[in-house]
């Protein structure tokens, strides 16, 4: 039976392997492709050269081996684990980076699973342990049909012990420990680097939660690689992450053509920055008066305006993030009063729109435009803590008038973004707009890669002759600069 492996260590190692920055990036589709290499400073390492690098656990995650010890399901759990002696090594053009180094962990336990539970073996004692010497490679996770163009670390010892792939023994100790002895862990494991296809001071090799199997490279003899690990002779995974640096501390990636890395946007508060867990409570003011908020969506065919004199949001909070992590935000809503219907620029007098706050938000920094353009216009991209509404005005009846746009509620789903002002700049006050366009596209540098849409929809059923269906209406959320400050004073700022 295989059991998944959470291997921290591993990952451990992997990471060290990321303390090369790998970034790899391919160019399928555009004639030959390059395999993935070690890049420092902006230029390949080069065949004969190599830097030295050094690796950390990541705080609060463990190193974590899954497999089997005498038939019995078990993890050992390490708190602490590190690559001694790791080493980058160059490459030539159309071969692929190289990595050596020794795993090392300590602070490990002894998990035993039953049933869905795992329970600590406290009867047992792992002490510490370090591998044989290990070698790596950088490949493209997947095999060579699929063209895979994920860059991954595979590990796996440099010489063969006694005919084995032997990575380490772990030992079990403990008078009335039922699993002491000594296992054998052997094979390969592979490692993603995060962030991909970017040169950083620094980065994470992560060993996936599912096990990296196969492995491709578009140039060598070797194209394509089985991965996989056995812990007592029995099928085995590991699951983990660490951070790893170059001791010259200069920037570093891999890949075909890297790219000098973009710091994913984050908060700056009294002169440095948030740090992940941190959180600093901020007090929203009123817009300048004489100014409105809109919202404009579309009721049985019919457009409209819920205009608002007053918008503000309540409880604001900024929370920190680690490096190459986006910063987040949270606010138990955005509260907005005063509000009168409009139709054709004509105020509706027989409608009316009580004082409503959306549904309590939580929010994520972004930078505006596809990934593809790198654009570093920040966004703060604001959706709903739970579910997909974002609020719910009522829009009603007054008195004994019949509003032909009466919905209650008008529910509103999906996401919604604010751009801050100034940016990059520790003030007293940053001021939040909301983005005034119906459908935004937004991406994430860094560890997150990624790339999403930001809209705000109305859903309705609309009947047509014998039949219905559901249409989705955009809905657009204009408003003046709301004015934002620390509670208890200070400056803070948007940063990247």
């Amino acid at each position: 039976m295989t059991v998944r492996v959470r291997a921290v260590a591993l990952a451990a190692t992997l990471i060290l392997l990321a303390s090369g920055a790998v970034m790899l990036s391919t160019a399928h589709g555009s004639g030959e492709t390059e395999n993935p290499h070690w890049n420092v400073a902006g230029k390949r390492l080069e065949s004969g050269s190599t830097k030295k690098a050094k690796v950390k656990t990541v705080s609060e995650i463990q190193l974590i081996i899954s497999g089997k010890m005498s038939s019995t399901e078990v993890e050992v759990r390490c708190k602490s684990s590190s690559i001694g002696s790791a080493l980058l090594e160059g490459s030539a053009a159309e071969h692929d980076g190289k990595f050596s180094g020794t795993l090392e962990a300590s602070e490990c336990k002894l998990w035993k699973k039953e049933s869905k539970e795992s329970k600590e073996e406290t009867a047992c004692e792992v002490p510490a342990f370090s591998s044989v010497a290990l070698k790596g490679s950088l490949w493209l996770a997947g095999t060579k049909s699929e063209a895979g163009t994920t860059t991954v670390m595979v590990l796996e010892p440099k010489e063969k012990t006694e005919e084995k792939n032997e990575i380490a023994k772990i030992e079990v100790k403990g008078a009335s420990c039922s699993l002491k002895n000594t296992y054998l862990l052997e094979g390969s494991v592979a490692a993603q680097g995060l962030p991909q296809n970017e040169e950083f001071t620094y980065m994470r090799w992560v060993l996936p939660s599912t096990a990296i199997t196969k492995a491709w490279k578009p140039k060598a003899e070797e194209e394509e690689k089985t991965i996989g690990l056995k812990l007592g002779g029995e099928t085995a995974t590991m699951q983990g992450e660490e951070q790893a640096e170059l001791e010259s501390v200069e920037i570093f990636g891999a890949g075909t053509a890297p790219l000098k890395g973009i710091e994913a946007p984050f908060w700056g508060v009294l002169g440095k920055r948030l740090e992940g867990g941190a959180e600093a409570p901020l007090t929203s003011g009123m817009p300048k008066s004489g100014t409105h908020s809109t919202i404009k969506g579309v009721f049985q065919g019919k457009e409209f305006e819920i205009r608002c004199t007053s918008v503000k949001f309540s409880e604001p909070v900024l929370i920190g993030s680690l490096n190459q992590h986006d910063g987040k935000f949270k606010t138990k809503g955005i509260e907005f009063s005063g509000c009168t219907l409009w139709s054709g620029g004509v105020e509706q007098k027989t409608c009316e729109v009580p004082a409503f706050s959306t549904k309590a938000l939580s929010g994520r920094l972004w930078f505006e435009g596809p990934k593809g353009s790198r654009g570093t216009k920040g966004v703060l991209v604001l959706e709903p803590e739970t579910g997909s509404v974002v609020m719910e005005p009522s829009i009603k009846n007054k008195g004994s008038e019949t509003c032909p746009f009466a919905d209650s509620p008008y529910v509103v789903t999906g996401s919604v973004g604010f751009h801050l002002s100034p940016e990059n700049e520790e003030v007293e006050t940053e001021n939040l707009t909301a983005v005034s366009t119906n459908k935004l596209t937004v991406w994430q540098s860094a560890e997150q890669e990624a790339e999403r849409i930001v809209e705000l929809l109305h859903e309705e059923e609309v009947k047509l002759c014998k039949e219905s269906k559901i249409e989705k209406y955009p809905v657009l959320l204009e408003t003046p600069e709301i004015p934002v400050t620390l509670t208890g004073g200070g400056k803070w700022k948007f940063a990247e």
